[in-house]
């Protein structure tokens, strides 16, 4: 990306991100940063290629915009995070290294996620979900035509994060999956707790009501919160 191009993104690119992008690079993980492909309050999300010109993404964790209250809800309480210092910048950090080491988490128990690559401070390298530079769409922009089996695969793999990775998505609706040729895949993991965290359930059982929420509104017919719930954390 060019100098004049980076002066139009400077709430992005501050001297530590510069820095992060810069060893990433030295890597072999980046080669070329081009456009955005999503804004959030929190991060800024990019389209990349690395050094052998394979596309990536590369994910900018914002320090100034982001709310400190609401990351120290899912951060506290996470074993891997005990004794983190509670300043600003640090946490930010923390908050992209949860993302990357719970997609990988993910990824092991056979969740839909793009692959992690690589994680520098507040920036992080994935894959690029899409097709020939086009990022593939949100599950809210592009209703999946095999409803059901959209039903019994989310179903599925909420199960199998909670029973295989040890992990709670804790953000999941349809602004945080993908519809990549038909099938789902999960993204946006920043919020994710291990099941031992004081909150898991309540946030286990927010992520059912909202996906069913939104399974119903497209015509599909899931289960019963409530016994899904108690099928999930085993108490059926």
């Amino acid at each position: 990306m060019r100098q004049d191009k980076l002066k139009t993104y400077q709430n992005v690119f501050d001297k530590t991100t510069l820095t992060s992008l810069y060893k990433l690079s030295d890597g072999g993980y980046l080669k070329e940063l081009f456009g955005r492909i999503a804004e959030g309050k929190e991060s800024h999300v990019f389209y990349a290629t690395n050094q052998r010109d394979e596309p990536v993404v590369v994910k900018i964790f914002l320090v100034e915009a982001s709310d400190f209250k609401t990351m120290n809800k899912y951060i506290k309480g996470d074993p891997r995070f005990q004794g983190l210092k509670r300043k600003k910048r640090t946490l930010v950090h923390a908050w992209a290294k949860k993302e990357y080491q719970n997609m990988l988490r993910a990824r092991d128990a056979g969740i839909h996620v793009p692959t992690p690559y690589a994680i520098k401070n507040n920036v992080l390298i994935m894959e690029f979900i899409g097709k020939k530079g086009f990022a593939s769409p949100l599950a809210k922009n592009s209703v999946p035509k095999k409803k059901q089996d959209w039903k019994e695969c989310i179903e599925h793999m909420i199960n199998a994060l909670w029973n295989d990775a040890k992990l709670v998505h804790a953000d999941l609706s349809e602004y945080n999956i993908l519809n990549h040729n038909g099938e789902p895949v999960f993204i946006d993991w920043s919020s994710g707790v291990l099941v031992q965290h004081p909150l898991a359930k309540e946030f286990l059982a927010k992520d059912i009501k909202n996906m069913f929420a939104w399974l119903k509104s497209i015509g599909a017919k899931p289960t019963s919160e409530e016994e899904f719930f108690k099928h999930v954390i085993g108490n059926v």
